[in-house]
């Protein structure tokens, strides 16, 4: 006969969430050798008086990591785990807080006709949120940080072809942002020539070609 003594559980440790995105994260924690599960709490509160659906006492298995899922975009969550073995739970961890990141706003493209600024526009920031325009989907320049989510535009120096930006809604609580940044685009309609059309009652249609393309003089008429 062998017999098998298990210790009471000491509480495990939290560690810092990761994996963001607008309506999940991954909770971490530290393992246990003398666990066999462990027991995740998710709440919108740091006193736990109440749960996010799911998510009170959920055992998630002999395991470190969990993805939370279903919650809300740009949202503050608390998080906290307990270990289990034969002899029961253990304590309460420490408490970890995270959070979702803010939805992706959406863009609207510019246009300028011949080289010029063009005024790029974004929606979806509410209160407590800015835009961020960028010169490039990762890395390169940060353009602009909007005052607030009504300060919704971005006018660009003066370009003289088609360039993409990129924009961004931050949440100021958290200094989150969304993710990945999204594209927009500045046109450049390049006007290359001027065609003249003159009517004569008589004649019919004579076609000038003022951009110089060799078509000056041609006429069609009735």
């Amino acid at each position: 006969v062998t017999l098998i003594v298990n210790s009471p559980l000491s509480a495990p440790t939290a560690t810092a969430g990761s994996g963001a995105t607008n309506s999940t994260f991954v909770a971490n924690w530290n393992t246990l050798a003398s666990a066999t599960s462990y027991i995740l709490d998710v709440s919108l509160n740091s006193s736990f008086s109440s749960f996010v659906s799911g998510y009170n006492g959920l055992n998630v298995g002999n395991v470190t990591t969990a993805t939370v899922s279903r919650l809300a975009t740009a949202t503050t969550y608390y998080y906290r785990v307990r270990a289990v073995n034969a002899c029961g739970a253990s304590g309460n961890s420490n408490t970890i807080t995270y959070y979702t990141i803010p939805n992706s706003p959406v863009p609207v493209n510019g246009f300028t006709c011949g080289t010029g600024t063009v005024t790029l526009s974004a929606s979806g920031a509410v209160s407590g949120q800015q835009y961020k325009w960028y010169s490039a989907l990762t890395g390169g320049t940060l353009l602009k940080t909007s005052t607030n989510n009504t300060d919704n535009t971005y006018t660009t120096g003066s370009i003289s072809s088609t360039t993409t930006f990129y924009v961004t809604i931050y949440q100021t609580s958290t200094a989150l942002e969304s993710s990945p940044r999204v594209a927009v685009s500045a046109e450049v309609d390049n006007v290359t020539g001027l065609d003249a059309y003159t009517v004569s009652r008589n004649t019919g249609i004579t076609y000038t070609d003022i951009a110089g393309s060799g078509n000056a003089g041609r006429s069609w008429l009735n």
